[in-house]
């Protein structure tokens, strides 16, 4: 791995994020800041660490006070600090064998809970101030709708994947860069070295070894995609929608509750892997680390958010954007 200066995130001025060996502009790029961090909320590193503090072994982890380290074959990674300034060090190696980013985001969105903030898995366009929040199970198209949305109807874009909300319904954008299938570049036009590498990707999809170790997809920003989109910082929450492929296409009205569960399962399966292998173990270091307080504190936020939004669950056939369009340009 490449090595690279420090680099510093500042989301919202809600959370500061230090990063020295490891290239996050692709989740991050909205956020980078010439600001030097003096104290980053959550610092990142990749390379070596001591972890000579952490020496009570629960198998295959080390744990320290507020401190654990995992030790495998292929690396060693080191957590600190979860409910402070957090520490995440890891080796080279054990960045390259673990699904490390997804660790980043559920880091992420456990501090943001601290601080009154939820991360949710739901894309987020506005219109006149207003926004909109798109959830849906993976492979349900709300990538597709989102950019269809900026592209056609012109709306305001915050996010495709991940949005940020408070208690007051506020809206903030986290724009990654957008992860792009075949379907998306032949939607907006999209050739070259992209549409060469989605169209062998769709070749090679069904062999299972080949899959494992190819990337199929493509990410990129949003502004080239759709040149003429503009990203809004925040909004006011207007609408939420749920996509539901169904056999019969309706929009039926449904309590802030159900969308607040179904809220919480998509976070819950988005950290799960790390839930199980990490923060878990964690916690048995940090006595004030409570992660099922925090769950619920992320529930809370979500209720209070989404208590006078209206929500919908849209159900369509084989495509939403129709029904979604219709709903939110009324």
């Amino acid at each position: 791995m490449e090595a690279c200066l420090l680099k510093f995130y500042n989301v919202h001025d809600t959370l500061k994020i230090g990063v020295e060996n490891l290239e996050l502009t692709h989740i991050l790029p909205y956020f980078l800041t010439d600001e030097k961090i003096k104290t980053p909320d959550f610092t990142i590193k990749v390379g070596g660490f001591d972890s000579s503090s952490a020496f009570n072994r629960m198998g295959r982890f080390y744990l320290g006070e507020n401190e654990l380290v995992e030790k495998r074959s292929f690396g060693s990674l080191q957590l600190k600090e979860m409910l402070g300034k957090t520490e995440l060090n890891a080796t080279s190696g054990y960045v390259r064998a673990r699904p490390f980013i997804t660790l980043i985001e559920s880091i992420i969105g456990l501090k943001l809970i601290a601080k009154n903030r939820a991360l949710v898995h739901s894309s987020c366009v506005s219109r006149d101030g207003e926004g909109n929040l798109i959830c849906a199970w993976h492979g349900t198209g709300k990538t597709m709708v989102t950019l269809k949305l900026v592209k056609e109807k012109g709306l305001n874009f915050l996010s495709d994947d991940m949005t940020i909300i408070n208690t007051s319904g506020q809206a903030y954008c986290f724009p990654k860069d957008v992860k792009l299938s075949l379907p998306h570049a032949k939607e907006f036009g999209l050739d070259g070295e992209m549409k060469l590498k989605l169209l062998f990707g769709e070749l090679v999809r069904h062999i299972p070894v080949i899959r494992r170790r190819l990337e199929i997809t493509h990410n990129t920003p949003i502004t080239k995609i759709v040149k003429e989109s503009k990203i809004e910082k925040h909004c006011k929450l207007r609408k939420v929608l749920v996509l539901q492929q169904a056999e019969k296409e309706e929009v039926v009205e449904i309590d802030f509750n159900e969308i607040t569960k179904r809220l919480l399962l998509l976070n819950a399966w988005e950290r799960i892997f790390w839930t199980d292998r990490l923060f878990i173990p964690y916690a048995f270091s940090d006595k004030k680390f409570d992660l099922q307080r925090l769950e619920e504190r992320e529930r809370e936020i979500l209720q209070q958010a989404l208590k006078d939004v209206p929500c919908y669950e849209v159900r369509f056939r084989k495509f939403a954007y129709d029904q979604v369009a219709r709903i939110l340009m009324d």
